[in-house]
């Protein structure tokens, strides 16, 4: 690898990969599913050299585990059960899952392809990687870290001095700069400001003893649309199903519709009866 390794952690991913992972775990381990990355942003290329790259930051993400301490972590997070973090001291990132190219356009191409209680997990780890890889090969990062770290000084003071009285969650993991700059962007938020109530991302919540915040991804409820037994128009309402089930409103955080259906609405007054 010519850059330092991206994710040195199998908790530096978003909360919401457990809280699904484990309903998967519990009522779903028969599935298996595909994700493809897409680039939505218009004049993004990737070289060669970004996507070897790329494929040698993959080779080490699969050579992580989870550490003692981080599964005692996860134990300590009140909805997430005993038997699925033991399931998560066995568990790795698997190589032959992933697969990343160029395709004949020359456009960049991921494809995850296994067992969804483990090909899910690859998303958050990939897009920090795919990221990072870009902005360091591709700009001058010191100049895009002095921006970035202006403008977090324009932000934090803004909060201090009364302009921005909002509180918040950060959850920058897909998106970031770079692991080391989340990094500096959660702590500064948690140690400067009383305005971040906490992080999506699980291993900076450990690290800074704030809360890790999370729901459940519009991708759980598109899993349910490729179960056959189900019928397309019910899939909002099986998906909370199966959350409510899984956490008896001990984790009431949950998309209350993705596909926009008059049923989806119905589910959603449910919801609010349930949890009042």
């Amino acid at each position: 690898m010519k850059l330092e390794p991206i994710v040195i952690s199998l908790l530096d991913t978003d909360l919401y990969k457990f809280n699904m992972d484990q309903v998967i775990f519990h009522k779903h381990t028969d599935l298996c599913g595909q994700y493809y990355f897409k680039c939505r942003n218009k004049g993004v290329v990737f070289t060669p050299e970004m996507v070897q790259e790329i494929n040698e930051q993959i080779d080490h993400l699969c050579t992580l585990r989870f550490k003692k301490e981080e599964l005692d972590y996860l134990r300590s997070i009140r909805f997430i059960k005993k038997d699925y973090v033991e399931f998560l001291r066995l568990w790795h990132p698997i190589r032959d899952y992933v697969t990343a190219k160029l395709d004949e356009n020359g456009e960049l191409q991921i494809v995850v392809d296994g067992p969804l209680f483990s090909a899910m997990q690859f998303e958050i780890y990939l897009l920090e990687i795919v990221n990072e890889v870009y902005f360091r090969m591709q700009f001058d990062y010191d100049r895009l870290r002095k921006s970035a770290e202006e403008r977090l000084d324009k932000k934090i003071k803004a909060m201090n001095d009364g302009t921005y009285t909002f509180k918040f969650a950060e959850f920058g993991c897909r998106r970031r700069l770079s692991r080391e700059w989340e990094d500096v962007v959660v702590r500064r938020f948690v140690t400067e400001t009383k305005n971040c109530v906490g992080t999506s991302n699980v291993y900076l919540a450990m690290k800074y003893n704030v809360t890790p915040i999370g729901t459940y991804a519009h991708e759980f409820v598109q899993m349910y649309q490729g179960i056959d037994s189900i019928p397309l128009s019910y899939t909002n309402h099986h998906a909370m199903q199966d959350w409510y089930d899984e956490y008896q409103g001990d984790n009431g955080t949950a998309l209350t519709d993705t596909v926009t259906t008059d049923l989806g609405r119905e589910d959603h007054c449910a919801l609010q009866k349930v949890r009042r």
